[in-house]
């Protein structure tokens, strides 16, 4: 009985101490958000989004495999995403990030779809390097863009095991966001 009526004391006093600070001054929070970006790049219209389609592959094929290894008999480029940057200058180089919230471990960017295929996912690779968690930015030399200052981004896109567990057959669907700064 004696804690909890000191312990009623004491909450009581905490209150009240801060309702009488309350009553003296009001206080505000203010949360400050921004971006820099080093960058005057941009999409070419109508070259922002893709929509890559891989040709179907057998679970069997894809239950061979060990978690994170990737399916390369079957492989589709991107062909239209272009960037434009009229600004870049000798001695830049634009990093392309991308990005995946559902990117594993092995470097599998996981199947959006609750009622889809398990097990299997995505993997990309820019001229032949897996993109994953430890590279997952892309340089692109000044020396690469077209005359016009433009670059097409070409990523290869493959079927990859996600984990140990086995396939299942079902629809295969992710979304990746590339973002692009130069420095």
């Amino acid at each position: 009985m004696k804690r909890s009526i000191i312990s009623a004391a004491v909450l009581s006093a905490v209150f009240m101490s801060a309702g009488a600070f309350a009553a003296n001054s009001d206080t505000g929070i203010l949360n400050i958000v921004g971006t820099v970006v080093g960058t005057s790049c941009q999409f070419v219209s109508g070259n922002s989004s893709e929509d890559v389609v891989l040709n179907q592959v057998e679970t069997n094929k894809l239950n061979g495999l060990t978690a994170g290894e990737i399916y390369t008999p079957i492989k589709e480029q991107t062909k239209h995403l272009k960037i434009y940057c009229p600004d870049i200058e000798e001695g830049k180089v634009l990093n392309i990030t991308v990005k995946a919230p559902n990117l594993d471990e092995n470097g599998v960017i996981g199947n959006t779809l609750n009622d889809g295929a398990k097990g299997v996912g995505f993997a990309l690779r820019y001229k032949n390097k897996a993109v994953n968690h430890s590279s997952n930015s892309i340089a692109v030399e000044v020396g690469e863009f077209d005359s016009d200052k433009t670059y097409m981004i070409p990523l290869d896109v493959y079927y990859a095991k996600q984990s140990d567990t086995s396939v299942t057959s079902g629809d295969v669907n992710a979304t990746v966001t590339l973002q692009a700064a130069y420095n």
